[in-house]
């Protein structure tokens, strides 16, 4: 009997042991990964890097195993392990992926500097990826380099700058209102699913005079061509349901999407700080409707719209014992609609409109505030080969900007025309050395100002895996509605940036 007890115990020892996995995350030049995704391949087993770099968890798996690490911008990496019940330590040195972080990229023989070179490439599934960012494309880029995350409000914060001094652009189009609208000390997601857009790029300085109005950076995301097949999906979560279903014919693709969410279920398990009367609920739906034109051309219809609410108690900014309630209703319908043709074998057009409305219904501490903003926009974009990989490029733009604001009574409206057109070149010196070379210039009404914005970016080639960059431009944005309101003789706020950078 006792020797039966005894293996059988062993037995359970054996079955339930556990190994601990652990480490350190860095780059190549010694600062530690923040929240990089460490996994035991073919399993769940797995953690985030803290912001030392380290990770630690255990698993039941044993044998031979592939510890896997990712992170936004780097080049993933798998090490073999032996799992047996003992501590393990692996650390990782991760390098920055070529051609995507900060690089200048030799295409077909050719040197190019360009906006996609010297910025941040970012596909859709590094964002569902990226551990802490709850795949919100604003919460990835708010742990890249140069951006810093402000917990209690939305937006990207640029090397100290404002969040209003970064633009959201769809398809070349200005994104009015990217973010759900926001709660006191408690920080929006952005409103648009990384799934729709083919490829997110994210500029931190010296961007393209093709886009303009943001001091500090721009987000330009472009969206999917034609839906690859026909396929539905349903979605069930512990906050909503949702489903989608996608048509795809030869030429042509039709998508929709919709879904509803409650909070209420989740904050009744999840306790939170704030003191929620009616946690977060609303709907969400949008259309994909993508046409093949021809060989080189396609027209595209993207569109969506959501509604939702919510009721909160927040602290009195006079008095810290009182609260006062916040009750926001929000609507929001976004248009954009584009189609682009490559004629002959030299010319390239593009041209797009876009529309956007954003309604806010307030009620805090029994005022009412309503908020009704709304942005029409129209642009043209031409091509031009000039010879080899040199091309100039060159078009215009006009926005109508219209604000309409009430406080119980009182009530104040703003309506802004901005025009602007551009040109600019790429030329391609040597294989080795290449130069963008643009100018912009931009019109507003409301403030009776215009400019001219100069830009240039620069790559020189220094060796087969070094390259050398400098990107130079004047950047200017109207001031904010908050500002012309009752003042109209301002001017514009002006940046100037210098970037030089060395890649290996």
């Amino acid at each position: 009997m006792r020797l039966i007890l005894l293996l059988t115990f062993s037995f359970i020892n054996i079955s339930f042991a556990q190994t601990t996995i652990s480490g350190k995350i860095t780059s190549h030049n010694g600062e530690p990964l923040f929240s990089a995704n460490v996994i035991l391949k073919d399993t769940y087993d797995g953690a985030s890097s803290n912001e030392d770099g380290n990770y630690s968890f255990t698993t039941a798996e044993t044998g031979e195993g592939i510890l896997l690490v990712s992170y936004v911008g780097f080049q993933s990496e798998e090490k073999s392990i032996t799992l047996n019940g003992e501590n393990i330590e692996v650390n990782f040195i991760l390098k920055e992926k070529a051609g995507e972080l900060d690089q200048v990229v030799i295409s077909a023989g050719s040197f190019e500097a360009s906006d996609e070179k010297k910025s941040v490439i970012l596909k859709p599934l590094d964002i569902v990826t990226t551990a802490g960012a709850e795949a919100d494309v604003y919460g990835v880029l708010q742990t890249l380099p140069g951006t810093q995350t402000i917990g209690e409000t939305e937006g990207l914060f640029v090397r100290g700058g404002s969040a209003y001094e970064s633009k959201t652009i769809i398809d070349g189009m200005i994104v009015q209102n990217p973010y759900y609208s926001g709660v006191p000390d408690i920080p929006a997601r952005g409103r648009f699913s990384p799934f729709i857009f083919k490829g997110t790029i994210f500029s931190t300085g010296g961007y393209s005079a093709q886009y303009g109005q943001a001091l500090s950076s721009a987000l330009i995301l472009n969206s999917q061509d034609l839906a690859p097949d026909t396929r539905s999906a349903i979605n069930l979560m512990a906050v909503g349901l949702g489903g989608s279903h996608t048509q795809r014919w030869e030429n042509t693709s039709l998508s929709f999407e919709a879904g509803y969410y409650d909070l209420k279920p989740y904050f009744e398990v999840q306790k939170q700080r704030a003191d929620w009367i009616d946690p977060p609920f609303g709907f969400d739906g949008n259309m994909v409707f993508r046409q093949k034109t021809s060989q080189t051309g396609i027209f595209k219809l993207f569109s969506s719209y959501s509604s939702g609410g919510l009721t909160l108690n927040v602290d009195n900014i006079d008095n810290p014992v009182v609260k006062d309630r916040f009750n926001l209703n929000d609507y929001n319908f976004y248009l954009n609609s584009s189609y682009s043709e490559i004629f002959g074998e030299d010319w390239t057009f593009f041209t797009g409109v876009s529309f956007s409305k954003d309604i806010n219904d307030l009620i805090l501490a029994g005022d009412l505030i309503d908020t009704d903003e709304q942005r029409a926009q129209s642009k043209i974009t031409i091509s031009k080969n000039l010879f080899g990989n040199s091309f100039i490029t060159f078009g215009g733009e006009a926005h109508n900007i219209k604000i309409d604001e009430s406080f119980n009574q009182f009530n104040r409206k703003l309506d802004n025309t901005y025009y602007a057109g551009y040109a600019e070149t790429d030329i391609f010196i040597t294989n080795d050395f290449a130069a963008r070379i643009g100018l912009r210039f931009e019109q507003v009404n409301i403030i009776n100002e215009s400019n001219i914005a100069p830009r240039t970016a620069l790559a020189y080639r220094v060796g087969q895996n070094s390259t050398l960059n400098f990107a130079y431009g004047h950047f200017y944005q109207t001031p904010e509605d908050d500002f012309i309101h009752g003042n109209t003789n301002l001017i514009f706020e002006k940046a100037i940036h210098y970037i030089l950078n060395y890649q290996y």
